[in-house]
């Protein structure tokens, strides 16, 4: 069973396929049909001139009908149209904004590495209980227990560990950003479609 709005939808998709110029030429068939029976009516059974008729009243009121339908189509095309474009253009603005915003983490990130010291290396072991908390941290899962004495080293050098947790944030600085892009970009596609 068809409700109201299927059968306008279906009427609707219909009329956008039919050419701009088909409304105009059934209203003109119509016309043309009217003149066409009152200057030979004398010609035409009373009978069929109300056929006629009805016929040009009918084919006039639905070519106009498809004609306003078409233009109301046309016109919602163009609305669309027009929120397509501002959507195209805050995301645009977002994806710059984000873009720029990486690159100065990017430039900070590289700013900080330089300082990173292979010569405190010797000075400082790092015990294999820290690599091993790091690294399950780091992988979301609970650290085996140990297979080596507490305090024991690791062999990682100082350098190492600073690399990865400047690299570590640098990855979360980029996250946190990408997010609060993501934000705003719904934030304002929210807006304009409320």
């Amino acid at each position: 069973m068809f409700d109201m709005f299927s059968v306008d939808y279906i009427f609707g998709w219909f009329l956008g396929l039919l050419p701009t110029w088909l409304p105009w030429a059934i209203i003109g068939f119509g016309i043309v049909l009217f003149l066409l029976v009152q200057l030979f009516g004398k010609l035409v059974p009373l009978l069929y001139r109300c056929i006629i008729m009805c016929s040009c009243i009918v084919l006039i009121g639905l070519g106009s009908w498809a004609e306003g339908r078409q233009n109301i189509l046309s016109e919602g095309a163009k609305e669309v149209e027009k929120v397509v474009v501002k959507e195209k253009i805050i995301t645009k603005v977002v994806v710059q904004k984000y873009t720029e915003k990486v690159k100065e983490i990017e430039v900070v990130h590289d700013q900080i590495a330089e300082q990173i010291n292979t010569k405190d290396d010797h000075m400082c072991d790092v015990p294999e209980s820290f690599v091993r908390l790091h690294d399950s941290a780091a992988k979301n899962t609970i650290s085996e227990s140990s297979s080596a004495t507490d305090g024991a080293s690791s062999g990682v050098a100082l350098s190492t560990v600073e690399n990865t947790i400047i690299d570590n944030y640098e990855l979360y600085h980029k996250v946190a950003e990408e997010l609060s892009a993501l934000q705003e970009w719904v934030s304002k596609q929210k807006e304009l479609n409320p």
